[in-house]
């Protein structure tokens, strides 16, 4: 073969190679374009029955409307939500699985022990919402403020039981922990995978008290079945008006706020895909009647776009670290 038909060949492989990669481009597009084109699956990474599971189940209506596609809720606690995070984590990045996360395994654990999933290992698609947690008794607990109940754990040290989603390495049993090291109190934490096992161990009365959001327990409080003591935070829940908060009552939290729940990607799920993404979840949360069934379990939606949040993701993240490495 001569110098110059050689030459013509390479041209020629050249131009196959540029066409068959322009080709393979646009047809990577048009699959986006046409995302979903089946049922989206949301993991959830705590128990039935919880706040995360309450909330996805008002979302989920919403997904043929919004998306074209229904949306299969699947819960899968354990490992204070890092086994169900993990399960995302190692998923296909095309958007067909996706996590329902909140502060403990996308924040809290990454910052604390280095494992589960935060920032830079997970795509951020939409802050759902965020809220304080109210400490909650039984109904017909000998505590009827939260200043007896302090008083009795320190005259009966280790005997006053707390169940914490998650335990110790929650974002509940982390602020828990700070509370008792601050104020010199020594009440044990009881850990639960989720709010379902959560809310049987208290009405069971299986343990004293716990900390939990407003909407786990709103349809026991209304049913006269628990009692709450204070709402956690730096101040009173506008739902609650007459409930103190922590920060008046002398405990004010460790953190700067309350627990975010917020839907994550696997790392490397393309732009076009959490866009679509993101801009359903926008819509969702926008929804009258969505906006309504929120405000009857105590809660309200906050949402956050997938750049506003990433943002806020890191900074919170920053923020455990600090409380972490001040707890040691």
């Amino acid at each position: 073969m001569s110098r110059n038909q050689a030459f013509k060949k390479f041209i020629v492989c050249s131009l196959s190679v540029a066409v068959l990669s322009f080709c393979l481009c646009i047809s990577g597009f048009a699959a986006e374009d046409k995302f979903p084109s089946k049922p989206i699956t949301v993991i959830i990474p705590l128990s039935a029955g919880g706040a995360n599971d309450t909330t996805a189940r008002i979302l989920e209506p919403m997904s043929r409307d919004v998306f074209g596609q229904p949306m299969i809720i699947n819960c899968r606690p354990g490992g204070g939500g890092s086994i169900g995070t993990e399960l995302v984590g190692q998923a296909k990045p095309d958007g067909y699985t996706i996590l329902f996360g909140h502060s403990t395994p996308n924040c809290l654990l990454p910052a604390m022990e280095g494992r589960s999933r935060g920032p830079g290992q997970l795509d951020a698609i939409s802050r759902i919402n965020i809220l304080d947690s109210v400490i909650v008794v039984r109904a017909d607990s000998p505590f009827k403020s939260f200043k007896e109940m302090i008083e009795w754990a320190r005259a009966n040290p280790g005997k006053l039981t707390f169940g914490m989603v998650g335990g110790e390495r929650s974002w509940a049993g982390m602020e828990w922990t700070y509370q008792c090291k601050t104020h010199n109190i020594d009440a044990p934490i009881v850990p639960f995978d989720g709010g379902g096992p959560q809310i049987s161990a208290l009405l069971g009365g299986h343990v004293h008290a716990v900390l939990s959001f407003v909407t786990t327990f709103m349809p026991h409080y209304k049913a006269g079945k628990v009692r709450f003591l204070a709402n956690y935070g730096r101040q009173r829940d506008p739902n609650l008006p007459d409930l103190p908060s922590t920060t008046e009552l002398g405990f004010p939290p460790a953190g700067p706020g309350g627990i975010w729940k917020a839907m994550f990607a696997p790392k490397g799920t393309p732009r076009p895909v959490i866009d679509i993404l993101d801009q359903g979840f926008k819509k969702m949360t926008e929804n009258k009647t969505a906006i309504e069934r929120m405000k009857a379990r105590g809660d309200q939606f906050n949402y956050m776009s997938a750049a506003e949040f990433e943002k806020y993701w890191r900074q919170d993240y920053e923020t455990f670290k600090k409380i972490a490495q001040s707890l040691k």
